[in-house]
């Protein structure tokens, strides 16, 4: 496992942290209620069971939901063994192996459902649905136990996940034709569950102590970092900085998954730091992590309150730190539940779309095959999320037919990477693009990705006519036919972006419409410029697209 400086330096602040905070911790747990010491206790053989199982599953029965899971349950169980830390309470899990319980009913409760999930996928899928089932009534309980917000907050975390497994688990059994029954938390509760949706802030959580800030959003990394930067705005905060780790590994031909570093400042508050303290610079500006998996974001942030207390134990420092936590959990609390439009999932989705499609064809697989699996997860949501919306266009007989169409282009194309067969998965790859196109042209009319897309036909074309003993006026017809959808692009809408972006993209513009204007149809120079033109055209959509 390779880990990057940020990652290193997360884990060795949280140590320090934990050591520093040994002290005033076990005074935390002389303050702990019996409920309270048993409920973390229970939850958290209770989450080993759902992991020790999900593994077994996971290898037995393969795919989804069981693999999807697993990762998830292992962060839910650190997150409750992070509460016992924070409480000076002992791990009942120490020192067992998989499948060992200290509980002898939940040791029992294991071999009993281990051998009803290894008798078929069904099985298995009702033993999922039975354990989240468990976790939800015993989560219900325990929440009414207890007042302190960071072990609620680890509760509320795994309520919500649980209800997300609990719709995996059950949609699943449907598609098989079977069904669930309740057996701990009543029908009704569990209807309305499978009637919910998925929980945005589900995996929120400060892991059981000050020292990191957690959140998993269901929605790609740069949608994510938009919404950041804009509740940022909106609090008084500016975003100063964004790296893509990713990308500056690329270079390197280092693969690593989408990683952005978003940092944040406060103007004020930075300079009342800065004359306080000068020390606090070393940990200004604030920054966050995102990182993103199958589509769902992390976010994630060593909480200022914990750094403050490596550079100073004065009261100032902590009560500085306080009000920037407080505005900084805010913002991402704010951002996390936010909602994409799907003129936003359609902007989202064409990001890693148009980098799959532009590597297939220059020779570069590995990048396509990264690009087209985040398509496809990204593509997976907007069918999952906008099929039932409100817009009524989505439920039409189009709608359906062209999500068909697209699944199954984007499915054969990395069957055709897979296979090493670059020039076959860049025709598919083409196909969505222009299932993509038409269908939104018929309902909502052409934006500015879509108009590029009609551009680009047009472009080709003119480019192998040029090649061609085409007459002057043929030529003459195809320029003006470009020229006219050109006049398209620049009056379609134009997503909204920061100054330095729209300055660029107005240059881009520019620069196309200089070229096209000098195109003469009778003129030798014809093709050179239309290879000038595509090349000023790839530079705009890769951009902008």
């Amino acid at each position: 496992m390779k880990l990057n400086s940020l990652a290193l330096s997360t884990l060795l602040v949280a140590g320090l942290s934990v050591q520093i905070q040994s002290q005033s911790n076990q005074t935390s747990n002389q303050a702990l209620t019996s409920n309270e010491r048993d409920g973390l206790i229970l939850m958290r053989q209770e989450e080993k069971l759902a992991l020790d199982i999900y593994a077994v599953f996971s290898q037995q029965w393969g795919g989804r939901p069981f693999s999807n899971i697993v990762r998830a349950e292992q962060m839910h169980m650190d997150a409750v063994g992070n509460l016992l830390k924070t409480y000076g309470l002992n791990d009942p899990n120490k020192g067992l192996k998989p499948g060992e319980f200290s509980d002898p009913k939940l040791k029992k409760l294991y071999s009993e459902m281990i051998a009803a999930g290894k008798k078929s996928r069904v099985g298995a899928l009702k033993i999922g649905a039975e354990i989240e089932d468990l976790d939800l009534y015993d989560l219900g309980k325990l929440s009414k136990e207890t007042s302190r917000p960071d072990i609620l907050g680890v509760y509320n975390m795994l309520i919500g996940g649980s209800k997300n497994h609990m719709r995996a688990f059950v949609n699943n059994l449907q598609r098989s034709g079977d069904s669930y029954q309740a057996k701990y938390i009543s029908q009704t509760e569990l209807e309305l569950i499978l009637q919910g949706q998925n929980e945005h802030m589900a995996e929120e959580t400060l892991l059981g102590s000050s020292t990191v800030y957690r959140a998993r959003v269901d929605l790609p990394i740069e949608r994510v970092a938009a919404f950041i930067e804009d509740e940022s705005k909106l609090a008084g905060f500016r975003a100063t900085g964004k790296h893509d780790l990713q990308l500056s590994l690329a270079k390197e031909k280092l693969e690593v998954t989408p990683t952005l570093i978003v940092e944040l400042c406060q103007p004020d508050v930075a300079y009342n730091a800065l004359k306080t303290l000068p020390e606090f610079s070393t940990a200004m500006p604030c920054r966050l992590s995102l990182i993103e998996r199958n589509g769902m974001t992390d976010i994630m942030m060593l909480q200022p309150t914990a750094l403050a207390k490596l550079i100073s134990d004065t009261p100032d420092a902590q009560k500085l730190a306080e009000g920037v936590q407080r505005d900084l959990v805010t913002i991402l609390s704010k951002a996390s539940k936010r909602k994409a439009t799907l003129d936003q999932a359609w902007f989202d989705v064409n990001l890693p779309y148009k980098s799959a499609l532009f590597s297939s064809n220059s020779g570069a697989p590995g990048v396509a095959k990264s690009a087209l699996k985040r398509t496809i997860a990204q593509w997976n949501q907007i069918k999952r999320k906008f099929t039932n919306s409100e817009i009524e266009h989505t439920k039409s007989q189009a709608w359906a037919q062209m999500t068909v169409a697209v699944t199954d282009h984007l499915a054969k194309s990395e069957a055709f990477l897979e296979r090493g067969e670059s020039a076959n998965a860049h025709e598919s790859l083409e196909s969505v693009r222009e299932l993509w196109a038409h269908y939104r042209k018929g309902f909502d009319g052409l934006n500015f990705t879509d108009s590029l897309f009609y551009f680009h036909e047009e472009m080709e074309a003119a480019i192998v006519l040029a090649k061609s003993s085409a007459k002057s006026e043929e030529m003459s017809d195809q320029i003006t036919e470009l020229r006219e959808l050109w006049k398209v692009v620049e009056k379609s809408t134009l997503p909204s972006l920061s100054l330095d972006a729209t300055d660029l993209r107005q240059r881009l513009l520019s620069d196309l419409s200089q070229t096209l204007q000098k195109l003469n149809p009778e003129s030798p120079a014809a093709p050179e410029l239309l290879t000038q033109v595509k090349r000023q055209f790839v530079a705009l959509y890769m951009q902008f697209g």
